[in-house]
Formats: structure tokens, C-alpha cells, sequence
């Protein structure tokens, strides 16, 4: 007597699609990461000195909410008065009675805004690194004015660099849903082949034979 073939394998093998998924999901997760992992961050009121080391257009973001050290920034306050200045030293100045050269900082040409995690940006600012310098930013509020301490992000390519990243996240959570749904769709196919064949076996044993009825 012909058995039916045990249908195999079985969906609990559909499990196997959770770490294709999770692949995705992870480099989805480090690319996102990656466009504020190389943004200089700085408290303000306060100052930071960026070393440039080439020329560059950079762009300064205020960042609400933030997290920097551990802290988390998230003051809904205004910061309208918030006010910044520039100065670049050159190499051969480092001396701190060396004169500094105003750099000027402008509106940005282009409107730039992310949000992932704890950490969300916009631009405000921008300016022209044309030489390699230290570049002094200081940033505070008008003498009888306060306002909350907030956070401000410094970098170059921002734009491009999250549009690149966007677009490899993107690939790579694809590739995840391609991995899980592979292992479902080969597990359906081959379960659904024993399945004919199975059907066309009882066909071939049954056929023009009359069955007895069920007890």
C-alpha cells in the first residue's frame, strides 16, 4: 500500500526568513546612523574648533531633539536670539595672540532636515572653508537675553550623504525582505510539489475503483 508522502519541509522552517530580514533591517539601521555619525557636535552657548583640512562647504544644523555624551537636548524654547561668529587661524597662526579672520556665515542655500532616533536636524547656516585652517564657531545668546542650551551639528556633503545613505538603507532593507521572502517562497514551492504529487498518486491508485464508504 502507497502512503502519501509526508509533506515537507514545514513551515516551521519559514523561520529560517527572520535572520535574512533582521540582516536587512540591521544594515538599514547603520546606514541611517551613518549620516550624523561624522557631524561635529557642539553645546551652545559654547565654541568649537573644527580642523579643516581641505576646502569645503559645510553646513551648521540646530539639532532638536539631541544627544550628546549621554545628555539628552529637547528644549522646545525659542532660540531666535541665538547668535554665531566665525574666525579662521592659519597654520602658521596657532599662537592665541595670532589675529583671527572673520568668516562669514550665511543662510543655507539648500533646506536640509533629518530626524532619526533621539537626533533631529535642520539646516540654518553654512559657510566656506576655502583653506586649510582651524575654524573657530561660537555661538551664544545677547547679553540680557537667555535662551535654552541646544546643540548644532557641523559637517561637509551633508545633503549628498544623506541621499547616498537613504538610497543604500533602502537597498539593503530590500535585500533583507528579498532573503526572508526567498526562504518562504521555496518552502511553499516545494511543499506544494508533494502536495501534486500526492494528489496524483491517489488519483492513479483510486481511479475507476469504487471507494467503500467511510465508516
Amino acid at each position: 500500500m502507497n502512503y502519501p508522502a509526508p509533506i515537507r519541509p514545514s513551515w516551521w522552517y519559514s523561520l529560517l526568513a527572520i535572520p535574512g530580514l533582521l540582516v536587512g533591517i540591521g544594515i538599514f539601521a547603520y546606514f541611517l546612523w551613518n549620516v550624523t555619525a561624522t557631524l561635529t557636535q557642539v553645546v551652545v552657548p559654547g565654541r568649537v574648533v573644527l580642523n579643516v583640512m581641505s576646502p569645503a562647504s559645510y553646513t551648521i544644523l540646530l539639532e532638536r531633539p539631541s544627544m550628546v555624551n549621554g545628555k539628552l537636548y529637547s528644549s522646545s524654547d525659542s532660540v531666535d536670539a541665538l547668535t554665531c561668529n566665525m574666525t579662521k587661524q592659519l597654520p602658521s597662526q596657532t599662537s592665541t595672540e595670532s589675529p583671527r579672520t572673520a568668516v562669514t556665515l550665511r543662510r543655507p542655500s539648500v533646506s536640509l532636515n533629518y530626524s532619526l532616533g533621539n537626533r533631529a536636524g535642520r539646516s540654518v547656516l553654512e559657510f566656506q572653508a576655502d583653506e586649510a585652517a582651524l575654524y573657530h564657531l561660537s555661538c551664544g545668546y545677547p547679553e540680557g537675553k537667555e535662551g535654552p542650551e541646544t546643540v548644532l551639528a557641523i559637517g561637509t556633503g551633508v545633503g549628498a550623504r544623506i541621499a547616498v545613505t537613504l538610497m543604500r538603507s533602502f537597498w539593503g532593507l530590500l535585500v533583507g525582505i528579498g532573503l526572508a521572502a526567498g526562504v518562504i517562497i521555496a518552502i511553499f514551492v516545494k511543499r506544494d510539489r508533494l502536495l501534486e504529487m500526492n494528489r496524483a498518486n491517489h488519483a492513479r491508485l483510486t481511479g475507476g475503483i469504487p471507494q467503500p464508504p467511510p465508516f
